[in-house]
This record gives structure tokens, sequence and C-alpha cells, in this order.
């Protein structure tokens, strides 16, 4: 019996020797870090984990690793957005970008002809740069005219990349022809609204070389030939006559046209105004009652254009809109 008891005494310490945890094996400061980061690897919640930092020399503290913050990688910058080029043109600019009007109450024309000034001598190609606002579906017509009223070159440029009522920029080339030295000829430009109609017009007379050098005349400003004081803008008109106000520079004819025209282009009013009180290129007022023949309400565009050599020779043209009502 002693020798049982003895042997289950033995049993049982043996057991609880074999029960009791191994204590934990410490590692060596210099692992600590190295280890941190394999255990921050392993856990799915960290996508971004450090790399292993090797420590200074010396070993780390005993709360290195406490102290420790993995610091975050930088987030990739984003790839620049890559803008397809527009349309390009080959500038030929002599007077600085547009800028406010230098003379109070007289606006820049509606197309500006910036790098031409009046009788400038061209040689073949004409360069000219301008500054306006397209017509409907983006168009602008340009046209050099020879000095018997024929056509030298027609261009009608498209700009329908810009957006309705916004302003650009045309710089142009235009190759010419004429038989003889030299011959007198108008540059013009102008837009069309969605009807037809010319809204508006701007010229500069040139003298074209067929041999010799060019000589460029800067502009004198770019001021509005034409500006139209009254009405005002879609106003609407009652009683059958318009009162129309302004001032001009007009061209060697001293009288304007002052058209009524419809949607249709049917001409409801018509009346010519002189210039009073020019002053050597300088502007003059006008005033003229124009009287028209509607049955309904309707919308009208109101012209005001000034001639070089006969009425129907245009050079300059401004418009508004009105509505007119019996």
């Amino acid at each position: 019996m002693l020798v049982l008891l003895v042997l289950a005494g033995f049993l049982l310490s043996g057991c609880s020797v074999l029960l009791e945890p191994a204590p934990p094996t410490l590692l060596p400061p210099e692992f600590l870090p190295t280890a941190i980061a394999l255990t921050l690897q392993a856990d799915p919640a960290n996508k971004n984990p450090p790399k292993p930092v090797t420590p200074p020399a010396g070993g780390l503290p005993e709360n290195a690793a406490a102290a420790h913050t993995p610091t975050p990688s930088p987030l990739p910058s984003a790839a620049p957005t890559r803008i397809p080029p527009g349309p390009t043109a080959t500038p030929y600019t002599l007077l600085p970008p547009p800028s406010p009007t230098p003379t109070p109450g007289i606006p820049n024309a509606a197309i500006e002809i910036r790098n031409l000034g009046a009788y400038s001598k061209i040689t073949s190609p004409l360069h000219f740069y301008t500054y306006l606002k397209p017509g409907a579906g983006g168009k602008v017509r340009i046209e050099l005219i020879g000095e018997d009223g024929r056509i030298l070159v027609r261009n009608i440029k498209d700009m329908d990349f810009i957006p309705t009522g916004a302003w650009a920029a045309i710089a142009l080339d235009l190759d010419f022809e004429i038989s003889a030295t030299a011959e007198a000829a108008w540059l013009k430009i102008s837009v069309d609204d969605e009807y037809g109609r010319t809204v508006a017009l701007n010229s500069v007379p040139l003298i074209l070389l067929s041999v010799g050098d060019a000589d460029i005349v800067p502009p004198m400003d770019v001021l509005a030939p034409i500006i139209i004081r009254e009405p005002n803008k879609r106003t609407l008109i009652q009683g059958g006559k318009l009162l129309v106000t302004g001032m001009a520079r007009p061209g060697s004819q001293n009288t304007l046209v002052v058209r009524l025209l419809t949607a249709k282009g049917e001409q409801v009013g018509m009346r010519l105004a002189s210039v009073e009180g020019q002053q050597p290129g300088g502007y003059g007022q006008f005033a003229v009652e124009v009287p028209y023949q509607i049955s309904n309400p309707t919308k009208a565009l109101l012209t005001v254009s000034g001639s070089a050599n006969d009425l129907s020779d245009i050079i300059y043209l401004s418009s508004i809109e009105v509505m007119l009502s019996p």
C-alpha cells in the first residue's frame, strides 16, 4: 500500500510539471521593429504596412515598440489631364490684347481689326488679325474687294467650336493677285445672324501692291465706327415710328442708312440720316425718326450702316434687336 501511495504522488507531480506553460521567449531589442512589421503585414486590415526600420546604434529604448508610429505611404499623384489642342492660327498682332475702352462712352467695335490701319500698303499674302464674336453657326465672312468692286478674295471662316456669344481671335493670311502695280481695296469682315441678316460689319481701306515692300500703318484705335444710343436693345416700340439716335464716323458718304428688317429679311422701315457736327477723324451725331408698317407685334433688326462711294457699298454696320408693335 505504501508503494502505491508513493507511485501516485510521483505521477501527480509529473502531470503538474507537464501542464505548466513554458515562459515566453524574449526577443532581443534589435528584432522588435521587424517583428512588429511582420505582425502588421499579416493582419489583412493593414493595407499599407510599414517597412522594417533599422534601429539606431546602441539598440532601441525599452518603449520603442510603443513609441514608433508607422508613417503611411503617400498617395500617388494624379496624372496630369491632357487637353487636346484647339485650332491655331499664326498670330499677327501689332496692338495689345483687348482692353477697356479708353474713350468714355464709346465702346470697342463689334469687329476689331487690330493690326491694319487705313491705307496700309500690302503685298501678298495679306496678314490680318481680328477680334470678334462669330455669327450664327460660328461663321465669319472675310472679303477683299478691289477698286472696281470685284471680289479678289472671299473666305468663310467656320468657328463652330466657339460658344455662342463668346469672343474669338482670328489670324489669317489671304493670298491675292492684281494685274496693276498697285490697286486700292477694302478688307471687309462681317457676321450674320441665324436668319442671314448682317448684324455687324467693319472694314479698312488698303493699297495692294504687286511689287515692292509692304508698309503697315498701325490702326488709330479699335472703337466702334457706329454707336446706336436709342433705342435700347429689345425695347418695345409702339405707334408706327421709331426714333434712332447715335454717333458715327461715316465713310466718304456723310449719310447713314437706317433700316428695320424682319426675320424673313423684309424691310418694314427705312430712312437716311445725316451725321452732324463731325470733327476731322472723329465722331458726329445723328438722329432720325423711322416710320414702320406692321400689322402684328414683330421682332425686327435695326441696322445703321455707313458707305464708301455709294449707299450700296457698305463699309460699316451696327445693329440691335427691337420689338415693333402697331
